[in-house]
């Protein structure tokens, strides 16, 4: 009889490990989780917010990394990255709002309820003669990348530089000229889904960044991304 009461003792008592174990989530991220060791893993493992989330970054990353522009940068950023989510632990909250940011920081989407007035630039933008991209980096600037180029390929233009500030819808850019200690400066408007581009009248970019009489001014659509 001691030994049958055992028995029933011990089955009830995995019953109850079974009842408080965390369940495994119905989604799954982009890594295995057989293999997850921080805190965070594991608890992104254990969320279907989380495990979609997840799995959202990594495809944005990919599509982002084809940029040539960003094939040494973004990987570096990405680490970067892991190690600041890891820094949340198990703290679900913590990791859905980094992980929220970084995915759409990758697909080039503005964050929603974001007060910095840079951020709603973000996107990818395109025109007949070019394309323009504005991203949120890991660190928090605003980059602005840029190329565009005459049809018949009499000329090609370049702007790389960090949106400085925006005044009364305007955003100033501060690019890079590595043949100039000057910098290059163009502005950024929005019209709805068209951002407006312009250069500094009285230091515009042909013969610096760009072929004689080459610009970058115009207008570029925004491009939208499926999710």
């Amino acid at each position: 009889m001691t030994r049958i009461r055992f028995s029933v003792g011990l089955i009830g008592f995995v019953g109850t490990l079974c009842l408080v174990a965390p369940a495994a989530a119905a989604e799954r991220p982009s890594f295995d989780c057989g293999k997850a060791n921080s805190p965070s893993e594991k608890a992104i493992c254990a969320s279907d917010r989380l495990a979609r989330l997840d799995r959202a970054i990594a495809t944005a990353f990919r599509e982002l990394r084809k940029d040539v522009n960003l094939a040494e940068e973004l990987p570096k950023e990405q680490t970067a990255f892991l190690t600041k989510r890891d820094s949340c632990g198990a703290d679900i909250a913590c990791l859905a709002g980094e992980m929220e940011s970084r995915r759409a920081a990758l697909a080039l989407e503005p964050l929603k309820g974001s007060k910095d007035e840079r951020e709603r630039f973000v996107g990818r933008y395109r025109s007949g003669n070019g394309d323009m991209m504005v991203r949120r980096t890991l660190g928090g600037d605003y980059a602005l990348l840029g190329s565009s180029g005459d049809p018949n390929g009499r000329w090609s233009c370049d702007i790389w530089g960090n949106i400085l500030s925006v005044d009364k819808g305007v955003a100033t850019v501060n690019g890079d000229d590595d043949s100039s200690s000057e910098p290059l400066v163009v502005y950024l408007k929005l019209q709805g889904g068209t951002l407006v581009v312009t250069e500094d009248l009285d230091k515009p970019l042909a013969g610096r960044s760009c072929g004689a009489n080459g610009t970058v001014e115009g207008r570029y659509r925004r491009v939208s991304r499926a999710r």
